[in-house]
């Protein structure tokens, strides 16, 4: 299939269409899949009737990204360890009948990964990385153009927005869980690309306080959210002035 190029996530969602398969993997152009990638899959696959079969990767300066956290078994597991890549698991196809990735969009894995767990009815694990991920180092984080520095914070506006919406909507502790993730990558990335004064404006704008969306006994107690998210809530401009 050719088309313009229209970045990542219209070149995903071309193949979902086109995809005829009962599951769907993910390979970015300048990534790599371990020689047993499929052996294994198709292994856990014909064992049980899985909607998501996640597994860890491996960076390409060897350190191991473990796609869950804690008791393998959980869908806790997945969002205590907050890794949304969607090369590192395949999905049955029918999992994408009401979804696509959002275009236009950085981090479009954050966006969607999440949801689909939580519409998932059966998932499981296998502890091995089975996907080769390389680290480009003049991709989105070290981009420093004021073009990328925007779509940065509006990709990331964006993501917080829905997932505060979907909170509102549900009480699913586990969208609070991605919406403070979410805030925390918003505001620290806000630290790295503008100055103090604009930093300011953007955590203060979307400061999950004002909003009182989640409490702050869910954050002060939940063990499942990253140390650095309890941090940066009680304490956002300690990151801005660092």
């Amino acid at each position: 299939i050719d088309q313009e190029n229209k970045g990542l996530s219209e070149a995903r969602n071309t193949g979902l269409v086109n995809a005829l398969g009962e599951y769907i993997g993910f390979l970015d152009s300048d990534d790599k899949l371990s020689p047993d990638y499929i052996e294994n899959i198709l292994q856990v696959i014909n064992s049980g009737n899985y909607d998501i079969v996640d597994f860890n990767l491996i960076t390409s300066t060897g350190e191991i990204r473990y796609i869950r956290q804690g008791d393998q078994t959980t869908l806790e597991s997945v969002f205590r360890a907050g890794f949304w890549y969607s090369c590192a698991r395949v999905f049955k196809r029918n999992m994408f009948d009401n979804y696509r990735f959002t275009p236009g969009i950085y981090y479009e894995d954050l966006a969607l990964t999440p949801i689909l767990y939580n519409e998932a009815t059966s998932t499981t694990h296998i502890n091995k990385p089975l996907y080769w991920y390389r680290l480009n180092m003049d991709g989105i984080t070290l981009n420093q153009s004021i073009e990328s520095n925007i779509k940065t914070i509006s990709s990331f506006e964006y993501i917080l927005d829905q997932y505060i919406k979907l909170y509102i909507a549900s009480n699913n502790k586990y969208y609070a869980y991605v919406l403070m993730q979410s805030y925390y990558l918003l505001c620290t990335s806000a630290s790295l690309r503008f100055s103090p004064l604009e930093s300011f404006k953007i955590v203060n704008k979307h400061k999950l306080l004002k909003r009182q969306v989640v409490s702050d006994a869910f954050i002060s107690t939940d063990r499942a959210l990253k140390r650095r998210v309890h941090f940066l809530y009680k304490y956002p401009r300690t990151y801005l002035t660092a």
